[in-house]
């Protein structure tokens, strides 16, 4: 039978300026602003790419607030800045450095005679900062530890990819402060668009891959257009989108699926859904692309390419997801397969072969499926024997 997925509207969040009226004084403690310091930080993440757009004097600013942040001043001195200006450079702080979450995305700047200061707004204080980044830190190395075992920058990708789409589900729910965090991600199993792409980058950083935050909209298939975020990464010098989002979707059937139709794709294959960004650097390589790096885009469907589905599904369910997806190179063989699959019902036989070679047990003789015609895929729903396996996330501590 047929089930649905549904994709997900995203909110991603931009930071928030006030600005204050002059007469205002800093706080003796304030730190002042480097005087001119526009190098790179060694503190925060060490992949800045938002910070390399910014003028020398947004430069200044952002190197104050990231060299003073985590000591949790009342009020950081900064060169005076217009609003935009402003909006830009702790726009930029936020994308750059997914580990300072306890910033909030609204603070204030203050002029006072030829003074500017800038006053943070924080959602915790750094007792409770200091004990949430340690549980962020203990779930990372765990990850990090798997990652850091795999042969290449691919590998290591799709580890984080995998880990933090079985630990995590999607909530846009208001309630949840830190949905928009790597908290959220990483402790608290649920986060928003923003929370996956900033986890992401957050491990990637970690892994010396390249990795940076993209916002713009996103239009799921017979749904209305939202804001949303995702990433850009660079493998093999070249760049690549990556969306951990849509590659979590919601089944309507239940389950949780894993998917590889947003790993490291173009820029044309993302702009079918993705709209209004600024991917910084162009993206139209396909070798690190998941179903050609695997050899999965088929361009026929025979018998050595179903031992090859074989392999990949049972990989991709022991890894916790509840299905899997198939992608074709054309309609032809697209149409092919889904008579073949769906039409004769060869699926029955396939799902045999990939219960006998995957160490997770599933039902053989029920499957859910829906197929995408406009990129040729179909995708195959299953029913773990256990209803699920409720060790997919991350080890407790």
């Amino acid at each position: 039978m047929k089930t649905l997925l549904r994709l997900l509207l995203c909110l991603a969040v931009s930071a928030l300026l006030l600005v204050g009226a002059a007469g205002c004084l800093a706080s003796p403690e304030s730190p002042a602003a480097p005087g001119g310091n526009t190098e790179v930080l060694d503190a925060g993440s060490p992949f800045k790419h938002y910070f390399a757009q910014l003028t020398d004097k947004e430069k200044t600013a952002y190197n104050a607030i990231l060299s003073a942040a985590t000591d949790f001043p009342n009020v950081i001195e900064i060169p005076a800045l217009t609003r935009d200006e402003m909006q830009r450079m702790y726009t930029a702080v936020l994308y750059d450095n997914p580990e300072l979450f306890f910033l909030d995305n609204a603070s204030t700047m203050r002029q006072s005679k030829k003074r500017t200061y800038f006053y943070p707004s924080y959602r915790l204080n750094a007792e409770d900062y200091a004990a949430m980044r340690g549980r962020c830190s203990t779930v990372a190395a765990q990850i990090l530890d798997e990652a850091r075992q795999q042969p290449s920058a691919f590998a290591r990708e799709r580890v984080v990819h995998d880990r933090l789409i079985a630990g995590c589900r999607y909530t846009d729910s208001k309630s949840d402060s830190y949905r928009s965090t790597i908290y959220g991600v990483l402790v608290g199993g649920a986060a928003s668009c923003e929370g996956y792409a900033k986890a992401a980058k957050y491990l990637l950083d970690q892994l010396e891959i390249p990795c940076y935050v993209v916002s713009g909209n996103s239009t799921p298939p017979g749904s209305t257009t939202s804001s949303h975020m995702w990433n850009v990464v660079q493998l093999e010098g070249a760049y690549y989108h990556l969306d951990l989002t849509w590659d979590d979707p919601v089944v309507e059937s239940g389950g949780d699926m894993i998917r590889y139709a947003y790993f490291n794709v173009t820029d044309a294959q993302i702009r079918k859904t993705h709209t209004d960004f600024d991917a910084g650097h162009a993206c139209t390589a396909d070798a690190q692309n998941f179903y050609v790096h695997e050899n999965l885009l088929f361009h026929a469907f025979g018998g050595e390419e179903k031992e090859r589905v074989v392999r990949y599904a049972a990989d991709t369910i022991d890894a916790g997801s509840d299905g899997f997806q198939l992608r074709f190179a054309d309609e032809e063989t697209y149409r092919s397969a889904l008579s073949d699959l769906i039409d004769n019902e060869g699926v029955y036989t396939l799902l045999k072969q990939i219960n006998e070679k995957a160490d997770t047990t599933f039902a053989t003789d029920r499957v859910s499926y829906i197929n995408t015609d406009a990129d040729y895929s179909i995708e195959i729903m299953i029913e773990t024997q256990q209803g699920g396996d409720e060790n997919n996330g991350y080890a407790e501590n």
